[in-house]
């Protein structure tokens, strides 16, 4: 018991900036996760919270509901569910965010002392702010790069002290690679190109039995990582949905992106070249710029830090341009990877005063930054425009007495609309309408051979490659129930 209160004593000696800096960081910038919910928020964290009460209701993920992410993210979501419907996902990523911080500090520590460290921690978390652009003050973290970042974290540490890994520590690798490819797959770059420079330098020094070793125990990892997946869908009897609607699914998805961005001849170098562009943009900001920089003094002066280099880039272009889509949440799961050269600056304070310059601007850049997102928080947290969903969610609960009723919302998911109505979904895919026309196709097809009891609409929310079709089937088949300034419902004759 003694040296169990020895160890919390020295780990909070060692962490208690981080912990307090973490809680207040997430506080100013997501407190809707610990307040409540509102239309700020982005509309994917809705998405996982309605599938994990689908769960809880019953159903099985990619069986009965569709969504494009990894099984590992409906998991944790469905358990956090079933005790909380709203706060503990806030508090469980808190978690994560103070884990994922500690290893940056340990990262960061490999070359300076605490001070310094702690003050990189500091300037890693205003990457956040790139995503504030569009979400300022309105997310719960409950976003595949926020599970993401701890493991990116550990996983680069690792990589940075790779010659003292023990057994155990590689099995971790390997789980976790499991979990960042059930996550979302382009996730296990990290995993994937740390193994790499890992086992390409114990084939230089020699080290075969290492590499040996390092490879059995990350396979173990793996496979460890896909027990639960493996129970789950041979219960629910459904392990060829997991195929279909996650692996195969996503990879059509991914190649028609590649096709609607296409305007030559060659769909994978327009693809390329997209992802180029908006890898390019994500670096728009200070800290990505800043990064390559240091990077680029340490390889051209120093010929040193290459294979860190290529770690960073080879990760940024695969959060980013793995589906040429454009969302600046992608640039999260670098958060843990800027620490690095980072450090490398700080390294350099007291040798090279253009060094010690940049920092100081970078520092008072970052709190320039922070003011400017910490006002638009504040601000926000006072606006919110739930008024008429909150209107027609209290007409549903007061009329809609039969919870086994299914129900169409037809418009973007903005809030918790399944677990607020308390009823089921109409059809397997009722959130992203637009990924792919087959999957446009196929929701209309549902519809009309098995019409729900009820649809909610909202014209000025409606999605438009179903205008016209929803206009007939709503005219001929549905009476109109219920009206409010954004919303309408209609129930089948």
């Amino acid at each position: 018991m003694c040296k169990l209160v020895n160890g919390l004593k020295k780990f909070l000696f060692e962490y208690w900036f981080i912990i307090i800096f973490t809680i207040i960081f997430a506080l100013i910038f997501y407190y809707n996760g610990m307040f409540g919910v509102s239309s700020h928020q982005d509309g994917d964290n809705f998405v996982f919270r309605n599938s994990a009460y689908f769960m809880k209701r019953g159903l099985f993920m990619y069986k009965d509901f569709m969504d494009n992410k990894g099984p590992y993210l409906y998991f944790i979501n469905y358990i956090l569910f079933l005790f909380d419907d709203i706060h503990l996902i806030f508090y469980f990523t808190l978690v994560l965010g103070i884990i994922t911080n500690i290893y940056i500090y340990k990262i960061a520590k490999l070359k300076l002392n605490s001070f310094y460290s702690n003050l990189v921690v500091i300037l890693c978390n205003g990457l956040f702010l790139v995503y504030t652009k569009k979400f300022a003050g309105g997310i719960t973290n409950n976003m595949v790069e926020f599970y993401a970042m701890p493991v990116f974290a550990y996983t680069y540490y690792k990589y940075l002290e790779h010659k003292k890994l023990s057994r155990f520590s590689i099995v971790m690798l390997g789980a976790l690679c499991g979990f960042l490819l059930n996550l979302r797959v382009n996730l296990a770059s990290i995993s994937v190109i740390c193994s790499f420079f890992i086992l390409l330098d114990y084939f230089n020094n020699k080290n075969y039995k290492d590499i040996f070793t390092y490879i059995v125990f990350y396979l173990i990892g793996i496979l460890i990582s896909f027990i639960p997946i493996i129970i789950y869908f041979n219960y629910a009897g459904s392990f060829n949905y997991y195929i279909d609607s996650y692996i195969l699914f996503n990879s059509k998805y991914s190649m028609r992106v590649m096709d609607n961005n296409s305007e030559s001849g060659n769909a994978l170098l327009t693809h390329l070249f997209t992802g180029l562009i908006i890898t390019i943009d994500f670096s728009l900001n200070i800290y990505s710029i800043l990064a390559i920089i240091v990077y680029l003094i340490n390889i051209i002066k120093y010929k040193k830090d290459i294979e860190n280099f290529i770690i960073y880039i080879f990760c940024l272009l695969m959060a980013t341009m793995i589906s040429a889509r454009y969302y600046f949440h992608y640039v999260w799961i670098m958060v843990p990877l800027i620490s690095y050269p980072l450090s490398l600056l700080f390294e350099y304070i007291d040798l090279k005063k253009i060094t010690k310059i940049m920092c100081y601007l970078t520092i008072v850049i970052s709190i320039f930054v922070y003011s400017i997102n910490i006002f638009k928080a504040i601000k926000l947290k006072f606006e919110d425009d739930n008024e008429e969903y909150y209107s027609m969610i209290e007409y549903i609960q007061n009329n809609f007495k039969n919870e086994n009723d299914k129900i169409f919302f037809m418009c973007p998911i903005v809030n918790d609309c399944y677990i607020d109505s308390n009823m089921l979904p109409a059809g397997d895919y009722i959130f992203q309408y637009k990924f792919t026309t087959n999957l446009y196709y196929n929701t209309m097809e549902v519809f009309r051979n098995n019409r729900p009891n009820y649809v909610v609409s909202s014209p000025y929310r409606l999605l438009q490659d179903f205008v016209y079709f929803m206009q007939d089937e709503l005219s001929n088949n549905y009476n109109k129930i219920y009206e409010n300034e954004l919303y309408e419902i209609y129930e089948l004759k």
